[in-house]
């Protein structure tokens, strides 16, 4: 029952560090609807909080964050679906690139180049 508490989500991206391993963050934003059409700096929607989990990426793999908390927060705030941000956690000129997409016209694909 969708109504109830999600006991468990999880956010899995293929994606490695472009340069030295950095640590990268999921977090809840302030924007329930996100699309890949209006992807801008300018029309980011504000993270809120600190991050929910953090992972380290480095070398090529796939890398899981829980986003169990970012769910159950926007369902209890009644929303039908949530966006959340990830970025690097510290100052990088490299950053870590991440890509995801399960197909040509599959969403989504994530590139991070600096910690905002």
């Amino acid at each position: 029952d969708i109504r109830k508490k999600v006991a468990d989500v999880r956010l899995t991206l293929t994606g490695s560090a472009v340069g030295a391993a950095v640590p990268v963050g999921v977090y809840a934003t302030n924007n329930a609807g996100w699309t890949e059409a209006g992807l801008t700096w300018l029309s980011a929607p504000t993270i809120t909080g600190s991050a929910v989990d953090e992972q380290t990426v480095g070398v090529l793999k796939q890398y899981t964050w829980n986003i169990t908390s970012i769910v159950n927060a926007g369902k209890a705030a009644g929303k039908g679906y949530v966006t959340i941000a990830i970025k690097c956690d510290a100052t990088s000129s490299t950053g870590a690139t991440f890509n995801s997409r399960r197909g040509t016209t599959g969403m989504p694909i994530i590139l991070s180049t600096s910690h905002d």
